[in-house]
């Protein structure tokens, strides 16, 4: 096992001991080219586990970030931008993403969400 397996393994720990289950729910549809319409959209939930924090006051510019945005750091499968994560009965959508990957392997997820 690398450094970094390591690293990733003590982080998943460590959120699991200290963080909160998040449910990253996925939506999808596929477009039908013919009526020139999207089919129904099927949504998927993914588990996950994270820890939320909030932006700093110097952080918030309130365009980019406005008040009341996240942090969140977490483990678990790769977040898309159309990803809603459901935490705490809250619906959060994705801002932005941020993987931390130091040599190739994925440690963790920095995202930066909205309710």
């Amino acid at each position: 096992m690398t450094l970094y397996n390591n690293l990733k393994s003590m982080a998943e720990q460590l959120l699991d001991k200290f963080g909160m289950p998040i449910i990253i729910r996925r939506t999808s549809s596929t477009f039908d080219p013919v009526t020139g319409k999207d089919t129904a959209a099927q949504s998927k939930d993914y588990q996950a586990v994270g820890i939320f924090a909030d932006f700093n006051r110097n952080e918030i510019d309130g365009t980019l970030i406005q008040r009341g945005d996240k942090k969140v750091t977490m483990t678990g499968v790769k977040p898309h931008l159309s990803d809603v994560l459901v935490a705490n009965d809250q619906q959060y959508t994705v801002q932005g993403i941020e993987e931390i990957n130091p040599a190739g392997t994925v440690i963790l997820w920095d995202l930066h969400v909205r309710l």
